[in-house]
């Protein structure tokens, strides 16, 4: 290996891994620690790994960063493998704010707004499901969630976001290109939307060489596993309303197939080494392996018994993966947050609007019952972290609405008090 960097995306189902050796930073400390051979997962090869064993004060799921100016304040050879100085940071999220810097409007603005869209497509895409039955209330709720899109992005230029809202203009009427009601469409536009906004999301992260490449690949693992969240919240929302397990119709055949397809996610969430979103993946993959274990039972048996506790599991992977989400929103929020707070940049009216109404969102779910489940979001779980996040997301909405003005360290720390539980 030497100092270039690889130009390759990461697969995260089938990482490349390696073992090499390293120097560790030891924190404040002047000294180093020399690693032998450490056992990682090639994010950007040569300069970024995740770490997959414990060990020499390193837990699998860490991030390791080269960072050059600190092997050669160290008097290592930048060329060595060996002598390369790399810093240990405890989650891919934690990496993101210390490396990444996609300058610009992009970085701190277009970028999580991408984000952000993408919350709402998948928002109306859940809703949509059950839209032919769904109350007034609901359905003027996803009409006005499309609408507020549509007015908050209606002068955006690129063709990807154009795309994205000529469909979400067609889900506002509810019906086809005859004037029919037809509810039966709009899981297919909002879909296509969902497509067009991660597009221009992969267009802005191409734009210029001048981005570390770093920066660019973590954005890049970032969004791939939390799309795998989403469908497996999908796959459990799916399954809890499906008419092929919890009905007296069920068959064998179908009960097998959705069986091996909850191993499947569960394989998959078991190899998954990056913090934070290893910690929640591990008890997810656990309570898969066991739907899917008892979903052959009963197709094998022909039982009903096992089938009560499939439901039990399947609302709790369901909320699992929606307070991950709830995370992911809070550390779009801080990277954002973290920007104006260490280039010392004043936050503007409108951007503070735009956190206030995230923040209550994101109140909202970790307070009110899911609607899908129809139960706290952290019914049944062992740690009881609600309490000090939500204290921290309340703290940033006082904060927020100060008429004395935004304290933005103090922001900043609500902020990662908020995100450190979850």
């Amino acid at each position: 290996m030497n100092g270039e960097i690889s130009l390759v995306w990461p697969d995260i189902k089938n990482p490349v891994t390696t073992i090499r050796p390293l120097r560790l930073a030891n924190g404040s400390s002047e000294e180093t620690l020399r690693l032998a051979s450490c056992h990682l997962a090639v994010l950007v090869n040569g300069c970024l790994y995740a770490v997959l064993e414990d060990g020499h004060g390193l837990r699998a799921g860490d991030i390791l960063s080269r960072n050059l100016d600190l092997t050669r304040k160290k008097r290592g050879d930048t060329q060595e493998p060996s002598d390369q100085v790399f810093v240990r940071y405890k989650s891919i999220f934690d990496v993101r704010r210390g490396i990444g810097r996609v300058y610009g409007r992009y970085r701190v603005v277009e970028l999580p707004e991408l984000a952000r869209w993408r919350m709402d497509a998948d928002w109306l895409l859940r809703t949509s499901w059950t839209l032919h039955r769904a109350t007034p209330e609901t359905e003027a709720q996803f009409v006005w969630r499309a609408d507020r899109r549509i007015e908050e992005h209606v002068h955006d230029q690129a063709e990807s976001k154009t795309k994205a809202l000529g469909r979400f203009r067609k889900i506002l009427t509810l019906t086809d290109s005859t004037g029919r009601r037809n509810t039966g469409m709009i899981p297919l536009l909002c879909s296509a939307a969902d497509r067009s906004i991660e597009a221009r999301a992969q267009e802005i992260r191409g734009i210029g060489r001048r981005m570390d490449w770093r920066a660019v690949v973590l954005e890049y693992m970032i969004d791939q596993l939390c799309a795998e969240c989403r469908l497996i919240r999908r796959a459990a929302q799916d399954a809890l309303f499906a008419q092929d397990i919890f009905v007296d119709a069920r068959t064998p055949r179908a009960l097998r197939r959705r069986a091996n397809r909850m191993i499947e996610y569960a394989r998959f969430l078991g190899t998954v080494q990056v913090r934070t979103f290893s910690r929640v993946f591990a008890h997810v993959s656990s309570e898969l392996e066991e739907v899917g274990g008892l979903m052959h039972d009963a197709a094998s048996e022909r039982s009903t018994e096992s089938l009560e506790r499939v439901r039990l599991l399947l609302e709790k992977i369901y909320r699992s993966m929606v307070l991950l989400e709830q995370h992911w929103k809070l550390e779009e929020i801080l990277l954002v947050v973290s920007d104006h707070h260490h280039n010392v940049e004043p936050v503007s009216e409108s951007q503070i609007r735009l956190f206030s109404r995230e923040l209550e969102d994101v109140h909202r779910t970790l307070t009110n019952p899911d609607p899908v489940t129809n139960a706290q979001i952290d019914a049944g779980f062992d740690t009881d972290v609600l309490p000090t996040v939500v204290g921290g997301v309340l703290s940033c909405l006082t904060n927020l609405r100060d008429e004395t003005g935004l304290n933005l360290p103090r922001l900043y720390e609500d902020l990662k008090t908020s995100c450190k539980p979850l």
